[in-house]
């Protein structure tokens, strides 16, 4: 999954109101049936931005989607395509 997509529309969205950008990448491991699990999100400068997937603070994955997730990985979904599809439906 990838937050860079989320990142981008956010900037898209406040880059008229203020200045804001790119600031790195942060890191955090968040549980899930299968184990512990890194993932690595992007910052911005202002700190507005809000992932969608796995908000701030979240440290446990939702069954919900880890099972969506699992079902379109087993039916032989790329990594691009899962993506495409939770961000289309999030």
């Amino acid at each position: 999954m990838s937050s860079n997509l989320e990142m981008d529309h956010h900037l898209g969205q406040t880059r008229q109101i203020e200045q804001n950008r790119r600031n790195g990448k942060t890191t955090k491991t968040v549980k899930s049936s299968a184990g512990l699990l890194d993932l690595t999100t992007p910052r911005d400068r202002s700190g507005s931005y809000q992932p969608q997937l796995v908000p701030k603070r979240q440290i446990v994955l939702t069954p919900q989607l880890e099972q969506k997730v699992l079902s379109l990985y087993s039916m032989g979904n790329s990594y691009a395509d899962i993506s495409q599809h939770l961000l289309s439906n999030f």
